[in-house]
């Protein structure tokens, strides 16, 4: 189980902190006995889809704290599980639950394609399903419970299956007429057996009948009632006053729109606000509701559930549960540190990758502030992993992952100066990149474009593409060799590790290349003084020291007591190793 710490803002600054340090391991030689930076710092939950069980009880999709959680009406946390599959097996990103009439769970667990069932009572694995044979789950994003049927929205497929409780797929809703799916987000149907489909890149809902043909569409692109900015959820339940009403998740809207069967709006709940405002939403995912017709919202990054009551006249604000941002002190701020670049000024600015910010800390841990957030306002990023700086201004370019492009953002938390690429193959797109790196000598970035399986090259003054190096496999880490000016790639997908050089006149060039015995998806590399390779071996839970020949001299699996796991990146400055132990939430830092 996660630990979770009180609040500050988005974009603050801390002053007066002390630094953290842990003591070697008794025995340890000292150069292998690190300093550890920061720690957990988690919000209480970070809900990406809930719903209401039978009993009454609240199962939230905590994609933050990588959790399925189970808390009382009243706000008190029953249990929380990492829904695994088996030890080492869990879902990474639970985007969405669902509970049947008899309590069970199911979890949509995106990033293994699959949908894992759990127990009511406390949360263990019964089993799990990924579709049939030919035709497997995509992108399981939404998925809802109704009359022994399991419905669930592949977003990647651009489909909604229908599955039994034990995974035989029963049915397939596709685009037909005027109900032209995109990114579907999630899907729900009526006693009738009708089905309701969130359609979150058409700003519309699509309703489909029980054999598949689509009856109508409602909504479009807007603000005003009745439109939509990316609905994300939707869910077909008993309403007081009104029988059964169709309540969507209007997420970029900040709000709940309930409309009749055939899309006549009823009401409208909720609006845009700060997490610490009542009766707002800050980044709505999903929408649930209970006996009572009392409404709940998932607010994602408001870090928050909602309860909205059911009047006999509308609806109120009535709770929130959470509804604290993630801690900012120096031993509580990091939830999945990845990347770390030394600033113009001497101080680190690591990428703190699910509380969407980067975290500026002097060498000795003193948390100074942090910069970002996740949702559309200014300085926002989706999930980002690498940061690097211009040696000339001092700003940050940051590999923005999720949202397919760099950010470039100024010294002090600010708006961004600039942004580059967006999500294509193009020579000036990405495709989730990675990792960035900025050469000092030529004032050159170097990105790993890693969905698109190569590196690119811009110029950081005139902020144009350059170049490009095929031939890898999802390249997740890149390094500038401060003795030889040349680049090191974490080649993951090859399990390898590979050099290349570069010259505006000569373009790139393979140096060389190691395959360190057992590597297994290496997310982190540097070269460091000595010459040594220190890799983040991932797949392995370990850090790998390797000789320019590959040959392994060291393996660190333990620091200050934890287990490693899942080094993710990797850092060489000034005769300092930094090693972002990225599932403890804390730095390491060696000597070379």
């Amino acid at each position: 189980m996660r630990t979770y710490s009180l609040i500050l803002g988005a974009c603050v600054g801390v002053a007066g902190l002390g630094a953290t340090a842990a003591a070697a391991p008794a025995g340890a030689r000292a150069v292998r006995a690190p300093t550890v930076l920061g720690g957990p710092g988690h919000a209480t939950v970070y809900a990406s889809g809930m719903e209401v069980a039978p009993d009454g009880t609240l199962v939230v999709a905590d994609t933050g704290n990588d959790s399925v959680a189970k808390f009382t009406a009243a706000g008190k946390l029953l249990w929380r599980v990492a829904a695994g599959v088996s030890e080492g097996d869990e879902a990474e990103n639970a985007r969405d639950i669902a509970v049947d009439d008899h309590g069970y769970i199911y979890v949509a667990d995106a990033a293994e394609f699959r949908i894992i069932k759990l127990d009511p009572v406390d949360g263990h694995t019964i089993s799990w399903f990924n579709g049939p044979t030919g035709d497997r789950l995509g992108s399981p994003i939404g998925i809802t419970a109704k009359k022994n049927k399991i419905y669930v929205s592949d977003g990647a497929k651009k489909k909604v299956r229908v599955f039994d409780p034990n995974g035989t797929q029963l049915q397939v809703f596709t685009a037909t007429g005027a109900c032209d799916l995109s990114a579907v987000r999630d899907a729900d149907a009526d006693a009738a057996g009708n089905v309701y489909v969130a359609n979150y890149k058409n700003n519309n809902i699509a309703k489909f009948s029980p054999t598949g043909a689509c009856l109508t569409t409602w909504g479009s692109q807007g603000t005003a009632n009745g439109q939509f900015k990316n609905p994300y959820g939707v869910r077909v339940a008993k309403d007081p006053k009104w029988g059964e009403v169709v309540y969507v998740a209007d997420s970029n809207n900040d709000r709940v729109q309930v409309f009749s069967k055939t899309g006549a709006l009823k009401a409208l709940v909720g609006k845009a606000g700060a997490y610490n405002q009542t009766g707002t939403f800050t980044t709505l995912r999903r929408v649930a509701v209970a006996k009572d017709g009392d409404i709940w919202g998932a607010d994602l990054w408001g870090w928050r559930l909602v309860r909205f009551d059911r009047t006999a006249t509308g609806y109120a604000y009535a709770q929130t549960i959470g509804g604290q941002a993630p801690p900012l002190t120096n031993s509580a701020v990091f939830n999945e540190p990845r990347a770390v670049a030394v600033g113009t000024d001497g101080n680190l600015n690591i990428m703190d990758t699910v509380n969407q910010r980067v975290v500026t800390m002097t060498k000795s841990g003193t948390v100074l502030g942090a910069c970002g957030q996740r949702d559309y306002r200014p300085i926002s990023v989706n999930w980002p992993r690498g940061v690097a700086i211009d040696p000339v201004t001092g700003d940050r370019w940051i590999a923005d992952t999720k949202q397919s492009r760099l950010q470039i953002f100024p010294t002090k938390c600010g708006l961004q100066t600039y942004r580059l690429g967006n999500v294509g193959t193009a020579s000036q797109q990405f495709t989730w990149p990675y990792a960035i790196a900025i050469r000092p000598s030529d004032r050159l970035a170097f990105v790993a474009d890693t969905q698109n399986n190569r590196v690119t090259v811009w110029d950081v003054a005139t902020r144009s593409a350059l170049g490009t190096y095929t031939g890898l496999k999802s390249p997740r880490a890149i390094a500038v060799d401060a003795a030889t000016k040349n680049l090191v790639v974490a080649d993951a997908g090859n399990a390898r590790i590979v050099t290349l050089s570069y010259s505006k006149a000569a373009g790139f060039a393979a140096v060389s290349t190691i395959t360190p015995a057992g590597l297994s998806m290496p997310e982190g590399v540097a070269r460091a003084a000595d010459g040594n390779y220190w890799i983040g071996d991932t797949g392995n839970n370990r850090i790998v020291i390797a000789t320019p020949s590959g040959t392994i001299v060291e393996t660190i699996t333990t620091a200050a007591g934890k287990a490693i796991s899942k080094p993710t990146s990797i850092t060489a400055v000034d005769g300092a190793i930094y090693v972002s132990d990225t599932n403890n939430d804390r730095v390491l830092v060696y000597g070379s």
